[in-house]
């Protein structure tokens, strides 16, 4: 597939999600693309409406997806089912299909199918990065298994997020695999001058739950502030625990150091980066997951933010040594020691900084993710 004669069909849920889908935008050749998603996507726990109106020239077609919710718990293999893909495939014909679901659902079986009815190429997306057998048991793991060699069998290619998840595609017989994340980053959006403020600003981005170690952050950031009271921490999001959050905050006195700023658009991200001097995302593994990427972290890599993480799950992968500090996950004395480190030496700091961004500039920008796309659906 070497010429520019064949139309490649984008569909998934996750490419609702603006910061998902940015990479068409910098697509070499946009007139060969046909995004089939949903209006909008509903996350966060229902409090966030993801929606991608404008996708840079590219056609897109809307379809109704399943949304998988608390009343339907047992119908998440039918998470971002879109039945109307399959009259919108038989439509265009295109040469390629490209579901960016992950491979365990009933949509990419079904997109998959439809593939091989047209007698087109399909690639499929893979995060998963905890081997099946680790976290399922029973009938649930056997159905699990054989929906996952199913999609990897009738597919031409399998996009893996990381390179755990590209050992467990290939256990289950992939041949064809390519590491890099389902969408980039805007690495230029994010590079703006940093704001001056007094003292060390630490700064999370993320869900508020207990799988993002928000509590042994702020654990640990008591520890911080005994030694450094001029340090501060901002937490952006929203979430399950963030009342308890308070309630810790206001029994250890710590209302006039940390800051809570709800929920934003991605668009907005980049000003409060720029506010900060470090920051952290102590992932903790979790009813068996384990961070497969972690969008945050390379935001603040791409803003020249050194970053404090954890060594769980892929995310040595995504912040490589000399952009950061990884740290046992769960322990807040372990994290409150990474982040005196950082926050009494100002020279790390900005070497890890540059690091970071020129890391993030190298393999996860939005132009760089995009060339990536159009090498492989060109393959």
């Amino acid at each position: 597939m070497n010429d520019h004669n064949h139309t490649i069909m984008i569909t998934g849920y996750s490419f609702a999600m603006s910061h998902l889908s940015k990479w068409v935008d910098y697509y070499p050749y946009k007139k060969e693309l046909v995004m089939v998603i949903p209006k909008g996507w509903i996350g966060r726990g229902g409090r966030v409406v993801f929606e991608r109106e404008n996708l840079g020239g590219v056609r897109k077609i809307y379809c109704w997806a399943f949304r998988m919710n608390k009343y339907w718990p047992g119908l998440y293999f039918f998470k971002g089912f879109m039945p109307g893909f399959l009259i919108q495939a038989l439509k265009v014909r295109p040469k390629i299909i490209y579901n960016g679901n992950e491979v365990n659902l009933f949509y990419t079986l079904f997109t998959m199918l439809i593939a091989k009815i047209i007698k087109a190429r399909h690639i499929c997306f893979m995060w998963e990065n905890i081997p099946y057998q680790k976290k399922l048991s029973g009938f649930k793991l056997k159905f699990t298994e054989w929906v996952v060699k199913a999609n990897i069998k009738g597919s031409y290619a399998i996009i893996c997020g990381s390179k755990k998840a590209e050992n467990i595609a290939r256990f289950y017989g992939a041949g064809n695999t390519f590491v890099m994340p389902l969408g980039g980053v805007e690495a230029e959006r994010f590079n703006i001058p940093r704001e001056d403020h007094p003292g060390i600003v630490f700064l999370f981005s993320g869900e508020l739950d207990k799988r993002k170690g928000v509590d042994i952050m702020l654990a640990a950031f008591t520890q911080v502030v005994f030694k450094i009271p001029e340090a501060r921490l901002m937490i952006v999001g929203n979430g399950k625990m963030r009342e308890e959050l308070y309630e810790f905050v206001n029994q250890h006195n710590l209302k006039d150091y940390v800051n809570f700023l709800p929920w934003l658009p991605n668009s907005e991200l980049p000003r409060v980066f720029a506010r900060a001097d470090i920051f952290l995302y102590p992932s903790v593994a979790q009813k068996g997951w384990e961070e497969q990427f972690g969008y945050s972290m390379v935001e603040a890599m791409a803003a020249g933010l050194p970053v404090i993480s954890t060594n769980t799950g892929s995310i040595s992968e995504v912040v490589p040594k000399g952009a950061g500090l990884l740290v046992r996950a769960g322990d807040y004395s372990d994290l409150a020691q990474a982040m005196l480190k950082l926050a009494l030496n100002k020279e790390l700091r900005l070497k890890m900084g540059e690091f970071g961004r020129n890391w993030v500039l190298a393999n996860y920008s939005n132009k760089i993710v995009a060339q990536k796309y159009y090498n492989l659906f060109h393959r």
